[in-house]
């Protein structure tokens, strides 16, 4: 069952004609049977619709790029894709196959057009659509990948590891420090870190963020190395 407060946003939204789920890492979260940090809403209502419907409501809108309602501390996201073939066109769009599906108030009906709940079971982490286009759009999806890798004790998929390999350069200049630090410090919370910093090694990732780290790869330090 979902938090009241999410069941009153999703259930407003509906009541004024429009549709709504929790997607994302919410769902990879209830799939993995964890309880989700973090619940978000995605709808077909854009932002005017949004703001309409909550009229009254303590609303704060946040990001220039892709503008998000904040309703009541809840995010509330309009389909990065349009209304048209709504929800797939928003997940189509989203980093990671894991991270790609959506679920109604229920919890019962599943949305996964990308295979991602097969991907989740046999811990594959894999981009969604072209890995290509999905790390040009946002370099630090990489660094990502190997958090999620890490976070699943699991696998890249072929054309994710390739993919990686032959974009990591990509991370010299277009990726902000502070968030290759904050990715770092998440991955650090995981129950095997070494695994997310192993993943960074076999993607030639490790010497670009943390070069001494890098040099010590193999270094025999004795007993108490």
């Amino acid at each position: 069952m979902l938090p009241k407060k999410i069941l009153f946003i999703i259930k407003k939204l509906e009541k004024n004609g429009h549709k709504a789920y929790i997607a994302g890492g919410a769902v990879r979260d209830i799939l993995l049977q964890c309880k989700p940090k973090d619940i978000d809403i995605l709808t077909s209502a854009d932002i005017p619709e949004i703001e309409s419907v909550f009229a009254g409501q303590n609303i704060e809108l946040v990001g220039k790029t892709f503008p998000i309602c904040i309703i009541n501390g809840i995010e509330v996201s309009q389909a990065r894709g349009g209304k048209a073939g709504f929800p797939e066109s928003d997940l189509a769009k989203r980093d990671f196959t894991i991270n790609a599906m959506a679920m109604d108030s229920t919890l019962e009906t599943l949305i996964d057009p990308f295979k991602g709940q097969k991907d989740l079971k046999d811990r594959i982490i894999r981009f969604t659509n072209d890995p290509a286009k999905r790390i040009t759009e946002d370099p630090m999806r990489m660094l990502r990948a190997c958090r999620f890798r890490a976070l699943l004790s699991g696998t890249f998929s072929p054309s994710t590891q390739k993919a990686i390999l032959s974009s990591a350069d990509l991370l010299d200049n277009t990726v902000a420090k502070e968030r290759i630090s904050h990715e770092i410090l998440k991955a650090m919370k995981l129950e095997k870190p070494s695994l997310f910093f192993r993943a960074l090694k076999e993607t030639n990732l490790l010497g670009r963020i943390l070069p001494s780290l890098d040099r010590c790869y193999n270094l025999d330090g004795g007993p108490h190395h």
